[in-house]
């Protein structure tokens, strides 16, 4: 869980792995905040990161709430959509 002071702009991301030792690079990620906020990631093929700027200055986002970020990311090469969740509470 991340938390962020409302009104505040701030990098969420997630860190992309793979079991095997194989090397890999990210082809797309996106992201959605239980659709307030919505888009593409920036994608760091080299720390093997994606992430977007969160803007809780929004007046979706309510302060004393948590809020849901969803991310989908496919590999170069590979059939398979990765799915990660990090989770945000606001104060």
């Amino acid at each position: 869980m991340q938390t962020i002071i409302k009104g505040e702009k701030r990098f969420i991301g997630m860190k992309v792995g793979r079991i095997q030792s194989a090397s890999f690079e990210i082809d797309t990620a996106s992201y959605d905040v239980q659709d307030i906020q919505t888009g593409s990631c920036e994608i760091d093929n080299i720390k093997k990161e994606v992430y977007f700027l969160i803007d809780t200055t929004l007046e979706a986002f309510q302060k004393g709430n948590k809020y849901l970020a969803e991310f989908t990311v496919t590999i170069a090469d590979m059939d398979k959509i990765l799915k990660g969740k990090v989770v945000i509470n606001i104060v």
